[in-house]
């Protein structure tokens, strides 16, 4: 390889990595509410990606119910419906079925905002609801990890911030 081919692939890998960052980061629903993320892994985005597409996925999921005051949560939300509601904010994203032996991994648990809890930092770390946690692995190997809180204790904020995390793994 030339040296100008080298400078002609450095800058088109330049452009490339700025537009990503620029998309990445106009996602409307990660301003919503605080929403820490970070690719981890670069090297297996693409694979994780395509295994998604692919409907080869494996869910892992918790939820963490509030301890020191009584649970909204619990009464609204167990475990298997919060991963009925990601599968069906998966679906639209499968369009071609194929099983693969490596899986991508959505390792997720939801985390209800303790609020009688006496280690609580004070009163901003008392406005919102909770936390959604999602880690996207290959093997052991974790390739996006991204946390966004809900501000109320529904179905439909959860989903929503379900929603916000597939979309901020896609639009990497």
């Amino acid at each position: 390889m030339t040296k100008l081919q080298k400078i002609l692939l450095l800058i088109l890998l330049t452009v490339s990595i700025v537009s990503t960052i620029i998309y990445y980061k106009t996602l409307t629903c990660k301003d919503k509410t605080i929403t820490f993320d970070k690719v981890i892994t670069h090297s297996l985005i693409k694979e994780g990606l395509t295994l998604l597409k692919s409907g080869n996925y494996i869910i892992k999921s918790d939820i963490e119910y509030s301890k020191y005051m009584p649970s909204k949560l619990k009464n609204i939300l167990t475990k298997d419906e919060a991963d009925t509601i990601l599968i069906s904010l998966l679906n639209p994203y499968v369009s071609n079925k194929r099983n693969n032996a490596r899986k991508l991994i959505i390792d997720y648990y939801i985390y209800e905002n303790d609020k009688n809890d006496t280690n609580k930092k004070g009163k901003k770390s008392k406005l919102y609801a909770g936390y959604l946690m999602f880690e996207f692995k290959i093997g052991k190997k974790v390739i996006y990890k991204i946390q966004t809180d809900y501000m109320t204790n529904t179905k439909k904020d959860i989903k929503e911030r379900m929603k916000c995390a597939l979309q901020s793994l896609i639009s990497i």
